[in-house]
């Protein structure tokens, strides 16, 4: 006689057999993340393991409220407010910040997430999460810090004449072109002007030579 497996069995199985390996890679990787956001608190690696919500919340929380004072302040302006909050009502935000800020949505329900299980999703949604994050900290503070470094080239440019205005020209554009993450298309007019300075300042060389030849 042939017995029929339920299939509810083989769901049970995906959610709690999850293959060891699998787990240790994408906890390697929420490692790698960790280190780059230098998270400060205790890992309960056997909780993440086993898909305890407990050993997520803490990390998201330090994510989204601690690791950037631009990102938290924007969320709080906007009633994104994710401190002082039970369990329940974090995650209730958290799925809020991920759809209307992040435009993410999580392969998990808030109610599985909050359940014990579903360790290896839990982790990749957290790594994404930390991945977001990272990309809109450094949006909220590569543009401002952009513009003053444009701000201050221009100044530097403008007072140092000749020679020693064409090193700090060099330098000062091999610096701006070393950034990572820069829109170059918001920054197309500051460029331009650069540019026109430049050609100016090479006018003002050759005319070193010919102080009455007039600069075209």
């Amino acid at each position: 006689m042939k017995t029929t497996i339920p299939s509810f069995f083989f769901l049970f199985l995906q959610k709690n057999m999850l293959s060891t390996g699998d787990v240790q890679g994408f906890l390697r990787r929420l490692e790698t993340l960790l280190r780059v956001i230098k998270y400060p608190g205790y890992v309960d690696y056997n909780g993440l393991s086993t898909g305890d919500a407990s050993a997520f919340l803490p990390i998201l929380s330090f994510t989204l409220i601690s690791f950037s004072p631009p990102l938290a302040e924007q969320l709080t302006v906007t009633g994104l407010e994710l401190t002082c909050k039970t369990d329940l009502r974090f995650t209730d935000t958290l799925y809020k910040v991920l759809r209307d800020v992040f435009n993410y949505k999580p392969i998990l329900t808030k109610q599985q997430f909050l359940q014990r299980g579903f360790s290896q999703r839990k982790i990749s949604v957290m790594c994404d999460v930390i991945n977001l994050v990272l990309q809109k900290h450094n949006q909220l503070m590569k543009s401002p810090e952009v513009e003053e470094r444009l701000s201050a080239l221009e100044a530097q440019i403008k007072s140092h004449p000749g020679l020693h205005r064409l090193s700090i020209l060099e330098k000062r554009i091999e610096e701006l072109e070393s950034q990572r993450n820069t829109d170059k298309e918001d920054l197309m007019d500051r460029v331009e002007r650069i540019t026109d300075m430049l050609r100016s300042t090479s006018c003002l060389l050759k005319n070193t030579e010919s102080a009455t030849t007039p600069c075209k």
